[in-house]
């Protein structure tokens, strides 16, 4: 219909150690964008019979079209070590 459905499967080696909750390779990932007029509907779920008792399902999502324009955050820009460590310099990456 008008849903694009993106199934991912063939997680391997570091691809499946990221992942949230762990995973093993039999790991399929099935995402669905709907739009409806300036609203795009998007939802996840994962599923892994060896990891997962059952399926885990995102919080369904709403993103509206809207008239403001999004800037990206500045780059992280790594410090010294001993910058990092006592956190004297951090930031966020929010302005």
């Amino acid at each position: 219909g008008d849903t694009l459905v993106v199934e991912t499967t063939n997680y391997v080696g570091a691809a499946a150690d990221y992942s949230a909750f762990g995973a093993s390779e039999n790991l399929r990932v099935i995402e669905r964008l709907t739009r409806d007029g300036d609203t795009l509907h998007y939802q996840a779920i994962a599923h892994d019979p060896e990891i997962l008792a059952q399926p885990w399902e995102t919080r369904p999502r709403e993103l509206v079209l809207s008239d403001w324009e999004l800037e990206e955050p500045a780059p992280c820009v790594e410090k010294s070590l001993d910058s990092m460590v006592d956190r004297s310099v951090h930031h966020d990456n929010v302005r």
